[in-house]
Parts: C-alpha cells; structure tokens; sequence
C-alpha cells in the first residue's frame, strides 16, 4: 500500500483523491477544493491508508485482550526503569512501530503514564523495604558516598548492608542518591543521612 501523500494528486486550488479501487480498478476522484485536511481524513478513514504507508485497522477490529495489556505495560515500564530510559522513549515513533509488529493491537502507555505507573511502582518497592529492614533482626550497616557530575552539582548516596536473620544470606540496597550542598562536611552528611533514614524508617 502506498502512503496517503503517494494518493493525493494536487491542484491550483485544493487536491483529488486519486486512490484506486481494488475491486473496480476505479479512481476514488473525489475533490477536496477548500480543505486539504479533509483530504488526508478522508484518505484514512474511506481508504483506510495512513501516512506512514500502513493500512488503518477497522474500528471494529479485534481489540487486545485487557489482561496481556497490562502485562506488556507492567514489562514496559520494568524495562524503562532497570534500563535507565528516558519516558519520552514511549513517543518514538519507531519504538511504537516496534511494539505493534509484536502485537499490532496494542495501544503503548504515554510518557505521563509511564511515570504514574514508575512512581506506583517506587512507593511499592519503598515500603517493601522498610518492612524487609524491619524484619532483619541483626544490625543495617550503612554506607555514604559522593559523587560529582560534570556539572559541579554534588549528590551523596547511602547504601544498606545487612544479613537475613539466620545470617546465611547477605543483602544490600540504596536507600537513596540525593543532591547534597556543600560543604562535604560532617555536619552535612548527618543532616542527609538522618533525613534519609527517617524516610526509610
């Protein structure tokens, strides 16, 4: 199938339909004088051809089932997170092309829902933790580190170290990566560290 703009014959004034029947070998011909946006609509909607050269599904095309929608969400946003991807990922119209050659009826999550459901998932995760450090039963070590970005602007982050209650197994987790003003005092940190704890807690 050709792209709607292969299917568009322009004139002086507006455009014509010149997309062809199948069946009856017939050119559409149908003249657009005053809106050529009415043109490109009606390419997609009669024809059923959208720009990007891929057939329009019908409305009444199957739609995806609800329950592996939210288990392809739930993997999307799991993969933007452990892999550090930008929301704005979600928009890229390759991307989404990619998406629907794995399943041409599902719809992605845009960039807003992506951080709603990465911010779900974070207050979940936060509040599994404070129930895991609460259950140790042994002591939490802590660890503080700085680091610097190229940009001057210092951020400290705080590791937990501890092990389960039988002593057999040993976990560590970050607590946080915050900004941090200087200077990279003793003071400082403490304020940070006390913050970051009381969070945790």
């Amino acid at each position: 199938m050709l792209p709607a703009s292969r299917n568009i014959r322009k004139k002086v004034k507006g455009a014509r339909c010149i997309v062809v029947d199948p069946k009856t070998k017939q050119e559409c011909g149908k003249d657009f004088s005053t809106s050529t946006t009415n043109l490109w609509r009606h390419v997609e909607k009669a024809h059923r051809i959208q720009d990007e050269g891929h057939v329009v599904r019908p409305s009444t095309a199957r739609r995806i089932n609800p329950q592996l929608k939210e288990e392809i969400d739930r993997a999307l946003v799991r993969w933007v997170y452990h892999d550090f991807q930008a929301f704005r990922v979600v928009s890229n119209k390759y991307f989404r092309r990619l998406l629907k050659k794995c399943h041409k009826n599902y719809e992605p999550p845009g960039r807003k829902a992506i951080s709603r459901d990465i911010k779900t998932h974070f207050f979940e995760a936060r509040r599994q933790l404070k129930d895991l450090l609460q259950d140790t039963g042994s002591k939490i070590a802590l660890k503080t580190g700085y680091w610097s970005a190229i940009n001057r602007l210092s951020f400290l982050v705080v590791t937990a170290h501890w092990f389960s209650p039988d002593h057999e197994t040993f976990f560590n987790c970050v607590l946080d990566f915050v900004r941090i003003e200087h200077p990279h005092d003793g003071e400082t940190t403490f304020k940070a560290l006390k913050k970051i704890t009381d969070t945790s807690a």
